[in-house]
């Protein structure tokens, strides 16, 4: 909502400000008394929505916006496929597409910060207590047990493993060894269906043919390491777990999510949301971090680059590339479906300098993200000015009480407490997380936030994490409140 104000009795005063221009002038005249203001609510005009009955509606601003985040996109290697959406650019949505956006952007807002994601993500792995054992094949072959399962030192070894092994001994035993667990599941289940019938009999018949057929599997994968026996191996365990999830070369490299996710997390924005899957039988993780529009839904439209993300992910048994890529969503239609347009895609094997390669993979993946925020008009890295004749040091604390106190500031009222003791723990924070050493930039003050507001209660946090995005996204002048 706008309002018009003016001094009382002098109508050439008048001028049209926002909801916080107003407070600020209303507390500016409660120091003095001396004026007083004539206050008039201006009525905003309603938007008008498109219908699926042919009734479209092109907003012109939308569509200037949207045009310009496109040819940012396009400058910044982001190619937009204007051919994918199924209206003009800038048409408004029918009710039902602004239904849907305002549910994305409320199922992006209950997502959990992305450090939060990536340590959960994190630690699901780490329970599995994972070790790496070199060993040569003629040595496992002397290691290798059927107990129910193939075992190795009481580790189950896993179909991959198997697989991964035949590789490595160039070894022809795979057709047979797998037909023969394709035979051991056939039996197991055909064991307990004559139990249920009561053929007893028949299921012990059942099950001892499937004992020997699991004897079978170790003789054969034992024979076929000693015919190799000097071939180095590295075994991918699980202790908790208690199996063998890969053999792989001694040159394999992990990129296992707790080893890589906190360089991931520390080159994201800070405000970015995240979202991981993991699946244990395959081992295969994604990590993923989003970013939202700063427009508000009610006035997106057909073309618009609401949503930038980009994923990391791998599989730890050794059958995929380390793998990073991002993107841009945008609206396609007037019930808010969606389509993509990809930025660069990265992918590392896993060898050698497979997790020192993470910055380059960063800047790849993070490209549409950034070309976005561009288009947004988001800069990360404004400089701050310090004040004349002041250390960075001595203007930290300064700038973070200005923006705790100043009404005008996202930041202002979201912690509580004494703002004097976040003033001490944010700025030991910013020096904590500080990283462009040369200059003072936005992005480093942003992060040094976030990193102190991981000691606050969790819905203080999740407050504070929208906060530190909408600071950031809208970029107000910063001022510093320098006391002595």
């Amino acid at each position: 909502m706008n309002y018009t104000i003016s001094i009382k009795g002098r109508p050439e005063t008048a001028e049209t400000v926002d909801a916080a221009q107003l407070l600020d002038a209303c507390a500016r005249l409660s120091k003095d008394g001396a004026l007083a203001l004539d206050v008039v609510a201006q009525a905003e005009t309603p938007k008008v929505n498109s219908t699926f009955d042919g009734k479209l509606v092109v907003d012109a601003e939308a569509k200037a916006r949207i045009e310009a985040q496109h040819a940012a996109l396009a400058a910044n290697g982001v190619a937009v496929d204007r051919e994918q959406q199924f209206f003009a650019t800038g048409t408004r949505m029918a009710d039902v597409g602004y239904a849907t956006q305002a549910a994305r952007s409320a199922e992006h807002a209950a997502k959990a910060p992305l450090s939060e994601a990536a340590n959960a993500l994190a630690n699901l792995v780490k329970a599995e207590k994972r070790e790496d054992i070199e060993v040569k094949a003629g040595d496992l072959a002397k290691r290798i047990h059927a107990n129910g399962k193939i075992t190795f030192d009481g580790l189950a070894i896993g179909e991959q493993a198997i697989r991964g092994l035949a590789a490595r001994i160039e070894s022809p035993m795979l057709g047979y060894v797998l037909g023969l667990r394709d035979r051991i599941a056939r039996n197991v289940a055909a064991a307990k269906k004559a139990e249920v019938e009561g053929l007893t009999a028949v299921a012990e018949s059942l099950k001892n043919q499937s004992r020997l057929d699991r004897a079978e599997i170790a003789a054969v994968v034992a024979y076929e390491c000693k015919q190799n026996p000097d071939v180095a191996l590295k075994l991918r365990a699980r202790r908790a777990v208690g199996d063998v999830f890969a053999v792989v070369s001694p040159s394999y490299v992990p990129a296992d999510a707790p080893e890589v996710v906190a360089d991931l997390v520390s080159g994201m924005p800070s405000e970015a949301r995240g979202s991981f899957a993991y699946d244990s039988l395959s081992t295969s993780w994604e990590l993923r971090a989003s970013v939202w529009t700063p427009t508000p839904v009610n006035e997106q439209a057909v073309g618009e680059a609401f949503e930038g993300y980009a994923t990391f992910s791998s599989r730890d048994n050794g059958t995929s590339r380390f793998r990073g890529g991002g993107g841009v969503t945008l609206i396609r239609c007037l019930n808010a479906s969606t389509y993509t347009a990809s930025g660069v895609e990265v992918a590392r094997v896993h060898r050698g300098g497979v997790r020192s390669d993470i910055d380059a993979m960063l800047r790849g993946a993070l490209s549409a993200i950034d070309a976005l925020c561009k288009a947004w008009g988001t800069n990360r890295d404004v400089v701050v000015e310090t004040p004349s004749g002041v250390t960075i040091s001595e203007a930290i604390p300064g700038f973070w009480r200005y923006c705790l106190l100043d009404r005008k500031s996202e930041l202002a009222g979201v912690l509580p407490g004494r703002s004097e003791e976040h003033v001490k723990g944010l700025s030991a924070a910013f020096h904590d997380e500080r990283r462009d050493k040369s200059r003072l930039v936005r992005s480093d003050l942003a992060q040094g936030w976030t990193r102190y507001i991981q000691g606050q209660a969790a819905p203080v946090r999740r407050e504070a994490e929208s906060a530190i995005g909408d600071w950031l996204v809208r970029n107000r002048p910063l001022g510093c409140d320098l006391r002595g």
